[in-house]
């Protein structure tokens, strides 16, 4: 199943690998597979994204 996930990304998986295809989910321009380890590594990049902006949200108001 392929999943689009906006801004022209594609996402499916297959069992071990998360597949994201860019442009199109039946002939992408380029392709990204992601193991499970590295899909853990893209997941602790994001979580520590929203923590950055939910404390510089924080931040601004009390600033405020």
């Amino acid at each position: 199943m392929k999943e689009y996930l906006g801004d022209g990304l594609y996402a499916e998986f297959d069992g071990y690998h998360v597949k994201l295809m860019a442009n199109s989910k039946t002939m992408p321009t380029d392709v990204v597979y992601m193991d499970p380890y590295t899909l853990a590594a893209f997941q602790k990049f994001i979580e520590r994204i929203i923590a950055q902006q939910s404390e510089e949200e924080e931040t601004k108001d009390v600033l405020e």
